[in-house]
């Protein structure tokens, strides 16, 4: 339901807009086969209106199936329960906002001097489903934090960068108090590979990897 909130405005202004193709990604048809139509419709910016999950699908739908003749620029529009990719690359504003003024910019041809660039990570070889595309990949630790921010911050109400830094605060405050074990965060042995050299095996707390310049709160981990 929370996800719902807002989208009468949305839908107001696609109306208003008109020249607009618009498709709801429920869940119930892939996304390869929603990109293909609007591919063969002549779209040329792809608007993503969604979390990082559906960020995720639609890039690696866009990259795996290759729907387009010519990849176009992808527009987000922050919406879900999780926006870290929004955050660093995506559209400022409410949606309705958001999508005024990207079409604005579209109709003055204007969309190149407003682009930034990120290389897309691909992972593969996963246990129960096909390559995935996404701009980070998280792993222990922050598989775990997600589960806690679901289980006990989502239910309050909040989420985004509230519930990001709610979840941050918690963690921070009971592993002081209690440890790490206690909270939930026990490690994991993982063994890494880089560029085909010799594997490492060993315990680890987090695994990252990202190619966005800014994370959760605005961190930025890679820094240099």
């Amino acid at each position: 339901e929370r996800n719902k909130r807002g989208l009468a405005d949305l839908e107001r202004q696609l109306a208003a807009l008109g020249d607009l193709r618009h498709v709801l990604f429920d869940g119930t048809r892939p996304m390869g086969d929603l990109l293909a139509e609007l591919a063969a419709d002549g779209v040329d910016i792809l608007g993503v209106n969604g979390g990082d999950g559906t960020v995720q699908a639609a890039l690696t739908a866009l990259l795996e199936t290759r729907p387009f003749p010519r990849q176009p620029p992808v527009a987000i529009l922050p919406r879900g329960m999780a926006n870290m990719t929004a955050a660093d690359v995506g559209l400022r504003g409410s949606n309705a906002q958001a999508l005024r003024r990207l079409t604005v910019t579209a109709e003055v041809g204007d969309i190149e001097r407003h682009l930034v660039e990120r290389h897309v990570l691909r992972v593969d070889g996963l246990r129960d489903c096909g390559p995935q595309h996404g701009m980070f990949l998280g792993a222990a630790a922050l598989c775990e934090a997600i589960r806690i921010c679901k289980e006990k911050v989502h239910s309050l109400g909040l989420k985004g960068e509230a519930s990001h830094a709610v979840t941050l605060a918690w963690l921070l405050l009971n592993a002081g108090l209690r440890g790490l074990e206690k909270v939930g965060m026990h490690g994991h042995d993982i063994e890494i590979q880089i560029d085909g050299g010799q594997s490492e095996r060993a315990r680890r707390l987090l695994l990252l990897a990202t190619t966005l310049d800014r994370m959760v709160l605005g961190s930025r981990p890679f820094w240099n």
